[in-house]
């Protein structure tokens, strides 16, 4: 009886869904004004995004590019012209090798560039002035001597080059303070005292140039034989002179 009861329960069941069937159920369906914010959001990001490129596309696309892609660009090299030290020294190289070699004219002209190139170079003046001394022109060693001393009073050198243009001159007196100076700047200067000897001898003042003849003869080792002979004759003829008075 239970499976008959079973069976026709089932099949009561079945006709009543086949007449009132089920409808499925639809989806939500959002509302206009939801759809229409995410429109508009799409909207808004696709100008932002059309901006952006506008902007990198004329401002910084160039920008960007020509850093990658610029190659350096080589800038010649110079050579940096001498300064006027190194252009003089350049030149005092050149005229001491003349002046060596007695072509004192050509040295002359050099010494010249030099004292244009460097006009507070009391050397320059003093070597110019030697030069000019061995040319014979006495008066341009003059005041070549005189530029060096006034650019450089305390000059041991110029002080004894002058001294001697005094000797010639025989304004003797002269010649002897410049000495007595240039030996209170340098007390090792042999050719200093052999010009205060020849000053002194000249003066009568013999025992003052007997020391500095010897003090002369002391301090040049190597004097030419022919130089020292001639001191030592004077020497002599000095003692024999203090012998007899």
């Amino acid at each position: 009886m239970s499976i008959i009861l079973d069976a026709l329960k089932k099949a009561e069941k079945e006709r009543q869904d086949q007449t009132s069937p089920e409808q499925p159920a639809q989806a939500p369906t959002p509302g206009p004004k939801k759809t229409s914010s995410v429109l508009m959001g799409i909207v808004v990001m696709m100008g932002l995004f059309g901006a952006g490129f506008l902007i990198y596309n004329h401002f910084l696309k160039d920008r960007f590019f020509t850093q990658q892609v610029a190659t350096p660009v080589l800038q010649p090299k110079t050579i940096a012209a001498p300064s006027p030290d190194e252009e003089a020294a350049k030149l005092k190289d050149e005229a001491l090798t003349l002046f060596y070699s007695e072509d004192y004219k050509k040295s002359e002209r050099k010494w010249q560039q030099v004292v244009e190139t460097t006009p507070n170079d009391a050397d320059a003046y003093n070597s110019l002035g030697l030069t000019q001394k061995k040319m014979g022109d006495a008066n341009s060693a003059y005041h070549s001597y005189e530029k060096a001393l006034e650019l450089k009073p305390d000059f041991p050198e110029a002080l004894n080059n002058m001294a001697a243009l005094y000797l010639e001159r025989n304004q003797t007196d002269k010649a002897k303070d410049l000495l007595d100076r240039a030996i209170g700047l340098k007390n090792d200067y042999a050719e200093a005292y052999f010009h205060r000897a020849v000053a002194s001898e000249r003066l009568g003042e013999l025992a003052k140039a007997t020391t500095d003849y010897k003090k002369f003869l002391d301090l040049t080792p190597n004097i030419e034989p022919g130089l020292e002979g001639q001191i030592k004759m004077r020497l002599a003829l000095m003692e024999a002179q203090k012998e007899k008075k």
